[in-house]
């Protein structure tokens, strides 16, 4: 039970039973500290409603998506599961050896 509807069944049985604050909130089970508390929030009716208006977005989905939209972009490329394209770590990115001189 929310502690609003706690101090409601307090206020209930007060009002009902003309007891007193301390024994009907021993007897709801509510600690008084409960029974006692006053909100000091703003109300924030204004932003509730312009929430409602916004799509509901989970963002770890998003990235959850982005990251395998990634990982297939790159694997098209040729970047799989090793580091490099071409199947072997640093082929294709090694100059091309020079062609030996011709003797003179």
């Amino acid at each position: 039970m929310k502690p609003a509807q706690k101090r409601a069944v307090v206020r209930f049985f007060q009002v009902g039973f003309h007891g007193s604050e301390r024994r009907v909130c021993r007897v709801a089970g509510a600690p008084r500290s409960t029974c006692r508390y006053r909100s000091v929030a703003t109300d924030q009716a204004a932003l509730r409603i312009r929430l409602r208006g916004q799509p509901k977005v989970n963002a770890e989905a998003l990235l959850v998506a982005a990251g395998q939209n990634l990982k297939r972009l790159l694997s098209e490329w040729g970047w799989g599961r090793r580091q490099c394209p071409g199947g072997a770590a640093g082929v294709g990115f090694l100059p091309a050896p020079a062609a030996p001189a011709a003797p003179a």
